[in-house]
């Protein structure tokens, strides 16, 4: 099953030995045996989480926030807390925010937000998010949460999940519980910052992170 957005397509799969046999010319999915493995549980998104994310500016501060708890995690080599991980969870990434990184504007107040995001990155990840700016853009949680409830009414209730343009994740963070209890997840961003950020979220309850281009990436058939 392929559901798309602006900016990401996620992909879930059923296992193949559990997979009834289907002509070639159907794609959809058969009802599958649950994973009998039991899967590590992430805190499930909430859209109160998100509520007051309306501006620009406010956008701003709360990825600078993310980043800098990111950093700290990085370099304490540990896991969130629940604090961290909502911090974590409410960035939004760059998308439609240039003056984020205009550094010459005329506007005072983003030309002093633009150095502070300037001197908090190192050169890979300024030039990384900087070209996010016309594709980063996170799919609001009920559109999730909708793409969620079609998966499930098509027949999917376990298997493999792929999120080839993951962002920091929200997919996966949404998913509903009984499906997340029964499947291995896939997730890919290009971004470096996004991808460090899903890697916080979701790499230690058992996601497969890659932080690389899609087209890039080697999966195993």
């Amino acid at each position: 099953v392929v559901a798309e957005d602006e900016a990401a397509a996620t992909i879930v799969e059923a296992p193949a030995e559990t997979v009834a046999a289907a002509p070639a010319q159907s794609w959809r999915l058969t009802v599958v045996s649950s994973d009998p493995a039991p899967r590590v549980r992430f805190p499930r998104l909430r859209r109160a989480d998100f509520g007051d994310l309306g501006g620009t500016a406010t956008k701003f501060d709360a990825n600078v926030h993310a980043i800098e708890v990111l950093v700290k995690l990085e370099s304490e080599q540990r896991q969130t807390d629940a604090a961290e991980r909502l911090a974590l969870t409410r960035y939004t990434g760059w998308g439609c925010q240039p003056a984020a990184f205009n550094l010459a504007g005329k506007d005072a107040a983003w030309t002093n937000r633009a150095s502070r995001l300037h001197s908090l990155l190192d050169e890979d990840d300024y030039t990384s998010a900087k070209a996010s700016i016309n594709n980063s853009h996170y799919t609001p949680l009920h559109v999730i949460e909708a793409m969620w409830a079609a998966v499930t009414r098509l027949g999917f209730n376990g298997g493999r999940v792929l999120e080839p343009a993951a962002g920091i994740g929200h997919f996966i963070g949404a998913m509903p519980e009984e499906l997340a209890e029964r499947c291995r997840i896939t997730a890919v961003e290009i971004d470096r910052l996004s991808g460090r950020v899903l890697q916080a979220l979701y790499g230690p309850t058992g996601a497969a992170v890659h932080i690389a281009p899609f087209e890039k990436t080697s999966f195993p058939n």
